[in-house]
């Protein structure tokens, strides 16, 4: 069960494993996302956390091993091919 709004019982930040999240939104505070006391709060909308991730890419080409294996399965089926028809 969550602490009620305003309690002592949450703690600045994010800690893994907590179920319950206090926000504090103030005009031009650190959680409204326009950051001008203006009258109007931009709500960014969310708890979470950023990781930085390591993306992998070979820009979507086939290894080569893959490209003489499909080769050789498509000289094998001509070979094949035109003995089926010469037998004909």
């Amino acid at each position: 069960i969550c602490p009620p709004p305003g309690s002592a019982d949450y703690t600045p930040g994010l800690t893994e494993g907590d179920y319950c999240v206090q926000i504090s939104i103030e005009d031009g505070g650190a959680n409204d996302a326009d950051g001008e006391a203006d009258g109007t709060i931009v709500d960014p909308g969310g708890v979470g956390r950023s990781e930085a991730i390591s993306v992998r890419s070979s820009g979507g080409a086939i290894a080569w091993q893959l490209l003489v294996m499909l080769l050789a399965v498509l000289a094998v089926r001509n070979v094949c091919f035109r003995t089926k028809l010469k037998g004909v």
